[in-house]
């Protein structure tokens, strides 16, 4: 891997996937959960969690990173709500490798597929002391 490289991943935000999440979170916000209040207070559909996105980032990092990958901190920026139905685009930058820390910086943009515009943006640390398990 070398500073400026960079990693994308697509993924779709279903109905399905908020459900789960608002089951599993315990986060039932309506605007989560229920369509027509989430269309009542202004939004397409139901609003996905930023959590949902924010882990793609993570799962993106441990497959760039590979095993024993530890996230040390993220960052985040919403700036535009994802609704059901909705296919993103994720955007991972390595910024920095700090190889007195093993600790390598990322910065990530998140774009909604159908307008083309950001919705998610933000940075990620993540240490990985065994680098044969970097992706090349």
């Amino acid at each position: 891997m070398k500073e400026g490289q960079i990693f994308e991943s697509h993924h779709h935000i279903s109905a399905e996937t908020i459900r789960q999440f608002a089951q599993l979170s315990g986060d039932k916000n309506l605007i989560h959960v229920d369509r027509a209040y989430a269309k009542n207070q202004g939004f397409d559909g139901q609003v996905a969690h930023g959590l949902i996105s924010l882990g793609f980032v993570s799962a993106q990092l441990t497959s760039i990173m590979g095993e024993g990958n530890i996230l040390v901190s993220i960052e985040a920026k919403f700036v535009r709500p994802v609704i059901e139905g909705t296919d993103i685009k994720l955007f991972l930058t390595l910024e920095r490798i700090d190889p007195r820390f093993d600790q390598y910086t990322f910065t990530f943009q998140i774009w909604n597929m159908h307008d083309n515009k950001s919705v998610i943006r933000g940075s990620a640390k993540c240490i990985q002391k065994n680098r044969d398990n970097l992706r090349k």
